[in-house]
């Protein structure tokens, strides 16, 4: 786990909680009581854990609560997959894999990270240090493979998909799949989800004393941002039915899941899962995958 990444989180909320807040911020979202599905919420949040309706004042410590570490996903496009070199961090077209690979039954390839470049940004201790994770996918949006390669790099070899009849659906997603080929490009952020819509929490970030702002993006060693993005690790899931909000029942769980990987998909979003104590055990074998839909 990179304990000094998640102390950062930490500090930085530490920050948010210590501040003495303006009232603007303060009284956020008062002019919005009877906007929402619980009549006296005048605001929402997310926690890490579940979308809460706030009826009350924004607290320091209810603005620490929304702090989120996030790695946002940018894509370049790939019009050669041959002109890439092997072990990238890569989304979608063709898959960089190990002799011998398995490829998953009925799935296609999303992503594959580089380990090195990705890992010195993990928050929460989620990914291994060395060598390729990789992501695949159901055209379903109801199933997921995640699988780590720890070997040498320059073992891996450009993977062309298994026939096409193997794969549910391949004559509407296949060819997408292979045309958004990419490079891909991690770049963190902290982002308060407080208020705002599915993607912008303007309002908010604008509302936070600079010097405040710039205490936080000291300790978190990255810059805040007040815009979310629909390709990224780490952060809120888009969940477009409510499926997160707090009213909403929910079975007991030991630990709070991590979003592993989330990306756009048809008209909504997937999400991939990890338990961190099966991460800590370098066991993504019980990841899985939910999707919403606008």
């Amino acid at each position: 786990m990179t304990s000094a990444t998640q102390s950062a989180l930490d500090r930085a909320r530490d920050v948010l909680r210590a501040a003495t807040l303006p009232d603007k911020l303060r009284l956020l979202g008062k002019g919005d009581v009877g906007s929402y599905a619980v009549d006296s919420a005048r605001l929402l949040y997310y926690d890490g854990r579940r979308t809460t309706f706030l009826s009350k004042d924004v607290t320091p410590d209810i603005l620490a609560a929304s702090l989120a570490y996030i790695i946002k996903v940018r894509t370049k496009t790939l019009k050669d997959e041959a002109s890439a070199k092997l072990g990238i961090s890569k989304y979608k077209g063709l898959p960089h894999l190990p002799a011998g690979f398995k490829w998953p039954k009925g799935q296609y390839f999303a992503a594959q990270f580089n380990l090195e470049t990705l890992s010195p940004l993990d928050t929460y201790g989620v990914f291994p240090t060395h060598g390729m994770l990789y992501v695949f996918m159901s055209s379903e949006g109801d199933r997921a493979t995640v699988a780590h390669y720890d070997g040498p790099l320059k073992s891996l070899q450009v993977t062309p998909y298994p026939d096409p009849a193997s794969l549910p659906d391949a004559k509407y997603y296949l060819k997408d799949f292979m045309k958004e080929s990419a490079r891909i490009e991690f770049t963190p952020n902290g982002i308060l989800y407080l208020g705002g819509d599915a993607y912008t929490y303007e309002e908010a970030y604008k509302l936070i004393p600079d010097a405040l702002r710039l205490d936080v993006e000291k300790a978190l060693g990255c810059p805040l941002t007040y815009k979310d993005t629909d390709t990224r690790i780490f952060g809120r899931p888009l969940y477009w039915q409510g499926e997160d909000e707090a009213f909403v029942h929910r079975r007991t769980v030991k630990e709070i899941p991590i979003v592993l990987y989330q990306d756009e998909f048809g008209e909504g979003h997937i999400h991939v899962w990890v338990n961190p104590s099966d991460a800590v055990r370098g066991d993504f074998s019980k990841c899985w995958l939910d999707y919403s839909g606008t």
